[in-house]
């Protein structure tokens, strides 16, 4: 009997073990800006969906958009507005100019691209609490950034950036912690 009681102890508690679980994989954090239901590992795996493409798509092997230094030391309240810069610029620039090769491939890019702007959306909605602060270094980053793309053609600049996006992540997934 304790037994038994003992397994359906277990098992009731189960699903709020997973439930704090999931909830802990679906929040984000930069600055004091906090992303609820936003999971990283769902933004990434629509990017491991075309990662194979894209990477195989791009020529320019010499160059590299966002260089990493763009992302190291970041400050933590500007992590935030960073973040949504680089994502309205993926948005507005990098999806809009990457012309898909076939229906699966424009699905999963226009999945990663409905992701970025729906964090982005949350991104600015902290921004107009005065959450998110934009100073001159995040400004700075977001420039050469955007002069590195701006080097290449719309359409070979946009195969890179998307081909760069692990980059982006891991920066990601730093910050969160």
């Amino acid at each position: 009997m304790m037994k038994t009681m003992g397994c359906f102890s277990y098992l009731l508690a189960l699903p709020f073990v997973f439930a704090i679980t999931f909830s802990e994989g679906r929040k984000l954090r930069f600055g004091v800006c906090e992303l609820h239901g936003t999971s990283l590992l769902e933004i990434k795996t629509y990017f491991d969906a075309i990662r194979g493409t894209v990477q195989d798509e791009d020529r320019v092997t010499d160059t590299v958009l966002l260089k990493k230094i763009l992302l190291h030391n970041v400050p933590a309240l500007e992590s935030c507005c960073l973040l949504r810069h680089l994502l309205r610029f993926y948005v507005e620039n990098v999806f809009r100019h990457y012309q898909a090769t076939n229906p699966l491939l424009r699905r999963k890019t226009s999945s990663l691209s409905n992701s970025f702007l729906s964090v982005k959306t949350t991104l600015r909605q902290c921004h107009d609490q005065k959450k998110c602060t934009c100073g001159a270094e995040a400004n700075r980053r977001l420039e050469l950034f955007r002069e590195e793309y701006e080097k290449l053609d719309h359409d070979t600049a946009a195969i890179k950036a998307l081909g760069e996006m692990d980059i982006l992540f891991k920066w990601m997934e730093k910050a969160k912690n």
